[in-house]
């Protein structure tokens, strides 16, 4: 009888931790595949848009080297393999066109 209450302390102990450590853990929605590449596509639309418009205000002020940091980072938002190919498409047709 002293035995079979030791394992049912410890198994109660054991759920109870198990319950605490799953409340503790954040609550973050799981997103769909197409809506996690939505918010990665427009993340990375975002910071093109932004760099590309930097680039262009250092450019015009002729101030080549602030410009070729901002081309710089725009060119590092390309480098990815989270994107599928069609958001990744679309990634690189904004940023050639930043670049005319």
């Amino acid at each position: 009888m002293g035995v079979w209450l030791c394992h049912s302390v410890y198994l109660v102990m054991f759920l109870l931790s198990l319950e605490v450590h799953l409340l503790l853990q954040p609550m973050t929605p799981q997103l769909s595949p197409v809506e996690e590449q939505e918010r990665l596509l427009d993340e990375a639309l975002g910071i093109v848009k932004s760099q590309a418009l930097q680039m262009k205000r250092c450019l015009d002020r002729s101030k080549l080297m602030d410009g070729l940091k901002h081309a710089s980072t725009m060119l590092g938002e390309l480098r990815t393999s989270l994107l599928s190919p069609k958001s990744y498409y679309e990634l690189c047709i904004l940023y050639y066109h930043t670049l005319l």
